[in-house]
């Protein structure tokens, strides 16, 4: 899964003039997204980068959300075999098959 792939993405009538953005991951939330800009098999790395997308929305007109398009920012690039730093968000639903005593909170 790298940049170069597109997903269908956005909505509204901003969403409707793209109708596909570089696909990635929301490991953070939806602010923006984080996609792998580029592999290099040879020398094992990866490139990680930031895409952002634009919202219209106020109390009389919602124009809704573009796909992320804008040009990447470059986050981080990682060796093979590297931790990948992520983040639970706080609204993300857990699944697990372990007991847990105490119930999350927010």
């Amino acid at each position: 899964m790298t940049a170069s792939q597109q997903v269908p993405d956005g909505y509204g009538f901003l969403g409707s003039l793209f109708n596909s953005g570089p696909a990635g991951n929301h490991p953070f939330g939806d602010a923006f997204r984080v996609t792998i800009e580029s592999l290099d098999e040879a020398s094992g790395t990866i490139t990680l980068g930031l895409r952002f997308r634009w919202c219209q929305r106020s109390w009389f007109v919602d124009l809704g959300c573009t796909p992320y398009i804008t040009p990447p920012l470059p986050l981080v690039v990682l060796q093979e075999k590297s931790a990948i730093p992520y983040a639970v968000p706080s609204n993300a639903a857990v699944s697990s098959s372990i007991s847990i005593s105490k119930p999350f909170s927010k």
